[in-house]
């Protein structure tokens, strides 16, 4: 999930935000990870983890961004 930062906004509120905007996910206990080297000036790559309920489901109709996929448990062994 990527996403943007709004001015005033945590990067641990952005982590939230963009999970709920983009997936339907409610997520908390959000931890910083690590960051990655970024080619676009004025731009960051931050990773977090975040813990979820994983008996709710993802809701990839929410944002166009997501439309196509499947997630990790909508996958078969015949897959």
């Amino acid at each position: 999930m990527a996403g943007f930062i709004e001015p005033g906004e945590s990067f641990e509120d952005a982590v939230k935000r963009e999970l709920w905007e983009e997936a339907g996910v409610k997520a908390w206990d959000v931890r910083y990870h690590s960051t990655q080297p970024w080619p676009y000036p004025a731009n960051l790559m931050v990773g977090f983890y975040a813990r979820a309920n994983s008996s709710q489901p993802l809701r990839t109709d929410l944002d166009n961004e997501l439309e196509g996929t499947r997630t990790r448990l909508e996958y078969t062994h015949s897959d």
